[in-house]
């Protein structure tokens, strides 16, 4: 049933989420576009409110994408879609939007040795990705570029180092900023993933 809590009100628990996705492959007649591939997929559901001055409405994502190989061996790009609509955010009754744009290149260079790159671009509501404290903000905007290298070490076992630059276009990020102080538009990382695949 619908209660209340710290966070306040939330779905009832009889409230479904719905969601389907395709994925098309290209087959060995189209040439060098053999085994490109096409997603998309589509989640619908009720999206709870978690403070006191929000309403609830239904939250619908879509999401689109291809990847597709180049004459170049080992070289293929992509591009993908997402797109967040409804949703409410400190507003009652006010709709909230996010979207994303991706481009990718990755580049297979040896058996064991894998590049990426992926830019993206994201706009949504003020508020979507930063503090909502200050009213005079534009929509929230961020461009970012991530370079990742995978190495196979082991069988089955991924390392990947990973960097990352985040730059906050409006130039005043909120409340918390990109690094959590409500200063900085650009905010930069390195990881380094283990991943053992089953």
């Amino acid at each position: 049933g619908r209660g209340t809590g710290w966070l306040g009100d939330y779905a009832d628990e009889s409230e479904k989420t719905y969601l389907g996705g395709i994925t098309l492959t290209a087959p060995e007649s189209m040439g060098f576009l053999k085994g490109a591939t096409l997603y998309g997929a589509i989640v619908n559901g009720l999206n709870g409110k978690n403070s006191g001055n929000m309403t609830e409405s239904d939250l619908t994502q879509y999401y689109v994408g291809a990847t597709i190989p180049t004459p170049l061996t080992g070289l293929s790009v992509g591009a993908c879609y997402d797109y967040r609509a409804n949703g409410t955010y400190t507003t009652p009754g006010a709709s909230s939007y996010a979207n994303a744009t991706s481009v990718y290149l990755s580049y297979q260079a040896t058996e064991k040795l894998k590049l990426n790159n992926r830019v993206e671009y994201a706009t949504g509501t003020k508020g979507t990705f930063f503090n909502n404290a200050d009213a005079i903000r534009h929509n929230d905007e961020v461009v970012a570029d991530t370079f990742t290298v995978d190495y196979s070490l082991w069988a089955n076992v991924v390392t990947r180092a990973e960097f990352r630059v985040d730059h906050y276009l409006d130039g005043n990020p909120g409340a918390y900023g990109l690094n959590g102080n409500g200063l900085d538009n650009n905010a930069f990382s390195l990881a380094l993933n283990v991943i053992y695949k089953f």
